[in-house]
């Protein structure tokens, strides 16, 4: 008995203490992810960070016409409540050769040096912009998945003609919408479609999520893809950097949308080696 309460209270440290360095050590070598590099840091330096605050991968380029598209992960690695760890990525370079660095396209200027935008999203293939958490939800019990088949049955009447307008509509977006909403978000937020209820939710990286999507540059040979990311600031008393319990995207969004900067309390600047195609 007493070896068995031992070998339980073994498995609890090893579960509470080292599962989740050994994740961490995953994250950090998994795919190009290297550990961060701090920038300049802002006026307001947050002195309780330490190490990096996110991690980057990138797929293998993708050539169309002058153009090179990446897709991107970039993933928070801070944890806690989502108000004070929530992440913005500011900019993203690719590196050249000789170590110049060259800044992204846009829609409309990756459309152009693709040759038209039928092309460019031809090449991009079925990839979409994510936003997804970092570890996947636990699998239903068997009384969870009854519940959730009869909330479908259920919902089924509401669900299905909604899911037909949304597929229509879909299909009526233009070339170049279906390319931004392919696209990551760099300066901005993200803005989640409504649901049933509730209006559009507006939202930056949150800890432990990752978001995914394609970054444009000139056709070139580059040696690394440097992407900078920041910390809002929560301890302004300004209004419009003031967060509450339901976080604090929506006041940074009202920032983002008058074109301005928002505050931030720390930032880094992320470099992972250019993936060969």
């Amino acid at each position: 008995m007493i070896a068995c309460l031992r070998f339980k209270r073994v498995r609890r440290l090893l579960h509470c203490y080292v599962a989740p360095g050994l994740c961490a050590s995953a994250i950090a070598l998994g795919g190009c992810a290297i550990p961060a590099t701090t920038a300049p840091p802002s006026p307001a330096t947050d002195s309780a960070i330490r190490g990096p605050m996110a991690t980057v991968s990138m797929e293998p380029p993708i050539q169309v016409g002058d153009v090179t598209a990446v897709y991107v992960t970039v993933t928070n690695l801070r944890s806690g409540p989502y108000q004070e760890n929530e992440l913005i990525v500011l900019q993203a370079h690719a590196v050249g050769q000789s170590g110049g660095r060259v800044d992204r396209l846009d829609v409309d200027h990756a459309i152009e040096k693709a040759g038209g935008a039928d092309k460019l999203l031809a090449a991009l293939g079925d990839r979409s912009f994510e936003n997804a958490p970092l570890s996947p939800a636990p699998e239903l019990s068997a009384a969870g998945t009854a519940a959730y088949t009869a909330a479908l049955i259920l919902l089924a009447p509401f669900w299905v003609p909604l899911k037909a307008v949304a597929v229509g509509i879909d299909g009526a977006l233009s070339d170049k919408q279906k390319i931004t909403n392919k696209e990551f978000p760099v300066g901005r937020y993200y803005e989640k479609v409504a649901g049933l209820i509730g209006d559009p939710q507006k939202t930056l990286i949150r800890p432990h999520f990752s978001w995914k999507g394609y970054l444009f540059f000139p056709r070139g040979s580059y040696s690394t893809l440097e992407i900078t990311a920041g910390k809002i600031d929560v301890s302004s008393g300004a209004p419009e950097t003031q967060c509450y319990w339901w976080g604090c995207v929506n006041t940074v969004a009202e920032q983002i949308d008058r074109g301005e900067s928002p505050t931030l309390r720390h930032t880094e600047t992320i470099r992972c080696p250019w993936r060969q195609g």
